[in-house]
């Protein structure tokens, strides 16, 4: 009598169904690990749009705190914030994490510098001056007795609509005893 043997031999039928199970189970596996590249993948690129976002928002917040920081110094040293503008070109604006904005040079010391080196940029300081002291006037929040006479008429030569508005305002006559003064006091237009 033959002896039992305690392993015995599989059938085919046995080993077919253990190599189909197996590749059930390595084929889940495969799609498992697929699945997890594939979301990796997608993961990675949606990091990297949003450092691109992140980027563009960083950069237009920094455009935005420059312009407004040349706007405040240009103000702080009587310059028009479009005289001020065209040195921004000279700064660097840094934003950290919490989003404050750091801009190197200081702009109002700067502007100061320049106003001091820069006869042109002081031109631009006593035109912008007069401009604020022209639509002083105009507006009435000052007379006119309390401004330049003759820097007064500058600003209302050089814009035609402010010295309609002024005419307006305060008559005619007001402007030419204004004319008047500004002559005596030598300006020539």
């Amino acid at each position: 009598m033959p002896e039992e043997t305690a392993n015995p031999t599989p059938t085919d039928a046995q080993i077919l169904e253990n190599l189909q199970n197996e590749n059930a189970q390595l084929k889940a596996r495969i799609d498992q690990l697929l699945t997890a590249q594939q979301d990796t993948a997608l993961e990675a690129e949606r990091l990297e749009q949003a450092e691109q976002v992140n980027l563009q928002l960083r950069r237009r917040l920094a455009g935005a705190s420059l312009s407004q920081a040349m706007a405040e110094a240009a103000a702080n040293v009587g310059l028009s914030a479009e005289a001020a503008a065209i040195y921004s070109h000279r700064f660097q604006c840094q934003i950290d994490d919490e989003g404050n904005a750091h801009i190197e040079p200081n702009p109002t010391e700067f502007l100061l510098k320049e106003l001091h080196d820069n006869p042109l940029l002081t031109q631009a300081a006593d035109r912008a001056r007069q401009e604020r002291q022209a639509r002083s006037v105009i507006h009435g929040v000052s007379a006119a007795d309390a401004v330049d006479s003759a820097e007064l008429m500058a600003a209302l030569d050089r814009d035609p609509g402010k010295k309609a508005l002024f005419i307006r305002r305060h008559g005619g006559a007001a402007l030419v005893d204004l004319s008047a003064k500004a002559r005596r006091e030598g300006y020539r237009n």
